[in-house]
């Protein structure tokens, strides 16, 4: 996946978040990624944020959540097979 360009997550994302960033009035979402070993230990996780940021994974608006998207795809190393469940436990 290039970190520089619309691929189908990112299409999803925004095509989702669009639609729902109305429905929210601070527009912080907290967004995570999953299926990833991390820097600089090469540790793998299932449920990361996006921003790097543990304590506050808020991204500002889609537009927020898709930067973080494209930064992470430049500094994690994506991993498989990737379990989806950790992120749905974190944020449920």
């Amino acid at each position: 996946m290039s970190p520089y360009q619309m691929n189908a997550y990112a299409m999803a994302l925004k095509a989702v978040g669009e639609i729902i960033q109305d429905y929210d009035s601070d527009k912080l979402f907290p967004a995570y990624g999953f299926g990833a070993k991390m820097p600089p230990d090469g540790k793998i996780s299932h449920a990361f944020p996006l921003n790097g940021d543990s304590d506050h994974p808020n991204c500002v608006g889609i537009e927020g959540v898709l930067e973080s998207y494209f930064q992470s795809l430049r500094t994690v190393q994506l991993y498989g097979p990737t379990n989806f469940a950790p992120v749905i436990n974190k944020v449920a």
